[in-house]
């Protein structure tokens, strides 16, 4: 595969109080997912870390697609800031923040996972087109939802940056940095994203500058952060996938588990006008996922469509209206959800102002 995914492991134990569950041998347990990995992997570890991952590699026989990058957590890109950040973090703290967890030392490390992939491609050990980053205790997140066959999944099939959004961002929202920044917003997943090599120097550039400008104005924040506002002003730079952090592998290429926060997303898009990302997320769950969902639920992706369609691009998506009301001739679950509200849903369909759609419409105006 013409891909090198790159991780790491640091013992932020050693350094402070850490959650109960964040020890190393929890890592290094949750890491055998990635250690039996058939796949081009580069491990950025410190000394004492190399020769046990050294091992596990040789154990499935996989030292050649293996390369360790030996480094000390005192080495990392922000280390000399740390007492630097624990001033920003307590003149502009993250208000829902977990203070046990997102410490300057974790916020460091969140940081350098952009260093390590700029390191790896710079090396490239491999001799691979596509970078990428997987979180070393991913398999904490995933276990319930493990792909069925990860390596087709991670196939590389676009030249964009592919990253998990969870929740889409707004203008609105970061027109003040330091209210935006106040919160942690679940907005994009940063335990995997992939890209060709062109598209990820180009992400790590601009990653770097919003970095060095939040810096600036003293603000302390994650690399998720970061990531919506490189997305928000970047958008052509990235191809999108949708799902909660569970789903950030199964639903990497297809929506596989369609979870209510998908649908959740789509409408946070219409409440804030933006019709035209509310239509992308409801047809890709029409394309990846529609035959397997409940009548309520293809309710609801054909609302979605209808109603941020007509406002985006009428023309373009008034055949899934039509297709809808054929659907509904044929499905009486879908026609029982349909007649909750029916004079709603027949004068949103009315907008369309379109012949076949009205000729259909008539038996419910009966």
């Amino acid at each position: 595969m013409d891909l090198t995914l790159v991780t790491g492991f640091f013992d932020l134990n050693k350094f402070e109080k850490r959650p109960n569950e964040k020890s190393r041998e929890n890592y290094m347990a949750w890491a055998d997912y990635l250690f039996k990995l058939d796949m081009n992997m580069v491990f950025v570890v410190a000394g004492e870390d190399y020769n046990y991952v050294w091992k596990k590699r040789a154990d499935y026989n996989l030292l050649h697609k293996t390369f360790i990058c030996k480094k000390e957590f005192s080495e990392l890109k922000f280390y000399n800031l740390r007492d630097e950040l624990d001033v920003y973090k307590k003149e502009h703290p993250i208000m829902n923040s977990l203070p046990n967890k997102d410490s300057p030392n974790y916020i460091i490390l969140t940081w350098n996972k952009i260093y390590f992939v700029e390191e790896i491609m710079k090396i490239n050990p491999f001799n691979t087109n596509y970078f990428g980053w997987i979180d070393f205790g991913i398999y904490n997140v995933i276990r319930d939802n493990l792909p069925t066959n990860i390596y087709e999944t991670l196939q590389p099939t676009t030249t964009k940056v592919k990253i998990m959004e969870l929740r889409h961002v707004f203008d609105k929202e970061t027109t003040d940095m330091y209210n935006y920044c106040a919160y942690f917003r679940w907005k994009y997943a940063g335990g995997l994203w992939t890209g060709h090599t062109s598209s990820l120097t180009k992400l790590i550039s601009l990653f770097k500058k919003q970095l060095f400008e939040i810096l600036s104005m003293r603000i302390f924040a994650h690399e998720e952060t970061l990531f919506a506002l490189v997305y928000k002003n970047n958008k052509d730079l990235f191809e999108l996938y949708y799902g909660d952090y569970y789903q950030i592998l199964i639903n990497y290429n297809k929506i596989t588990n369609p979870v209510n926060l998908i649908f959740e997303n789509i409408k946070n898009c219409r409440y804030n006008r933006d019709f035209k990302h509310a239509v992308e997320i409801a047809e890709k769950l029409y394309q990846d996922c529609y035959d397997k969902l409940s009548p309520a639920k293809k309710y609801m992706i054909y609302d979605e469509l209808v109603v941020n369609g007509f406002y985006h691009d009428h023309k373009k998506t008034e055949h899934y209206a039509i297709a809808y009301l054929k659907e509904i001739e044929n499905d009486i679950d879908l026609k029982m959800e349909f007649m909750k509200d029916p004079e709603r849903n027949i004068s949103n369909l009315k907008y369309f102002n379109n012949s076949d759609i009205n000729k259909k419409l008539e038996v419910f105006e009966r």
